[in-house]
């Protein structure tokens, strides 16, 4: 349930904050659906064997892996430390 919070004295300014709730064996299951999915046939499902996919946020803590739950809430750079520089110096994360 979402409500408004005004500031007070004046209850003219409001401030809200706007989420999603859902768990997450949702997230990984819309994870899987859409990453096990090959449009064009030439590429490699996250469900191929030596294929490793992440669901990262900004600060590059993994949301989902397509390797299970064990690497979910660790930093990207403790599990691929290489990925991670490849990635900052494509500008695809910041440091």
């Amino acid at each position: 349930m979402t409500m408004p919070v005004y500031k007070a004295p004046q209850n003219d300014v409001v401030m809200a904050v706007v989420g999603l709730q859902f768990t997450h064996s949702q997230l990984k299951a819309i994870f899987d659906r859409l990453t096990n999915t090959c449009v064009t046939g030439t590429c490699q499902p996250c469900g191929s064997p030596n294929v490793h996919c992440y669901l990262i946020n900004q600060a590059a803590l993994v949301l989902v892996s397509s390797k299970g739950e064990k690497e979910v809430g660790q930093s990207l750079k403790e599990i691929s430390c290489a990925l991670v520089e490849a990635m900052v110096n494509q500008s695809v994360l910041t440091q």
